[in-house]
């Protein structure tokens, strides 16, 4: 029998019935593909410790041409593993959500070379939830609902910015602030949020010696549920990590 093979990195392992799982990657071709991995939950199983979330692989597999669109995959080669992002808590909780973020994004030419390159940042940047944040901007933008950080959202005063709002979707002034719902911001948070905003995915490393500060990805991912419906269960994840490392 004849296997395909494709390099990708991958997004998801969700348990299938009983020993069996679902695997979804980011393949080179900067689309999403599904896989069925029998038997990888059995004890025996030689894919049970490589087939983990952020892992740069090949994977071979059937083609099938069911409604699903599931490929039976046969095995794995690792071209780059993330061990060592497994072993710090809180790096392995923004692998998650940028994994899971990027499930989410649109199909386009890029996809796998972002996502490789926001992965081997986490390595580097000296506070990787900024690479979660950026996503995150991405992600708003791609549903139409980026926050105007160019001015009060109100009224477009550009002084006084003391706020951010989910419902109106943006920067606040102190003069719109009181009849709207807002989550109040030092200037820092105002400044970071913007900068995230604009950056660019091939200025990305501008941010790499940057302090993040979780109210933005707090805020980022509360104007994707609020106005798509959309959750992400690592955002919480991170939120619960952060309380037990305090």
């Amino acid at each position: 029998m004849e296997w395909n093979k494709i390099e990708g990195i991958v997004l998801s392992v969700h348990a299938y019935k009983e020993y069996d799982a679902l695997v979804y990657m980011i393949g080179e071709d900067d689309k999403i593909h599904g896989f069925v991995a029998k038997g990888l939950y059995r004890i025996k199983s030689k894919l049970a410790g490589i087939l983990q979330v952020g892992m740069h692989v090949y994977i071979y597999y059937k083609a099938t041409h069911s409604i699903k669109n599931l490929h039976t995959l046969r095995s794995v080669d690792v071209i780059t593993n993330n061990y060592i992002l497994n072993n710090r808590l809180l790096k392995q909780a923004y692998l998650y959500a940028i994994c899971e973020i990027v499930s989410h994004l649109e199909e386009k030419k890029g996809l796998f070379q972002l996502t490789k390159n926001v992965i081997s940042y986490l390595q580097e940047f000296k506070d990787g939830q900024l690479l979660v944040c950026f996503l995150l901007a991405l992600l708003n933008k791609q549903f139409g609902i980026e926050p105007f950080v160019d001015g009060c959202v109100v009224c477009g005063n550009k002084k006084n910015i003391y706020a951010v709002s989910v419902s109106s979707g943006g920067f606040i002034c102190k003069n719109c602030g009181e009849i709207q719902e807002r989550v109040i911001c030092s200037r820092e948070e105002l400044r970071l949020l913007r900068i995230l905003m604009k950056v660019e995915s091939e200025n990305l490393l501008l941010l790499k010696e940057m302090q993040g500060d979780y109210k933005i990805v707090d805020y980022l991912y509360r104007m994707i549920y609020f106005h798509q419906g959309v959750k992400l269960k690592s955002i919480t994840f991170i939120e619960q990590v952060f309380k037990i490392e305090g």
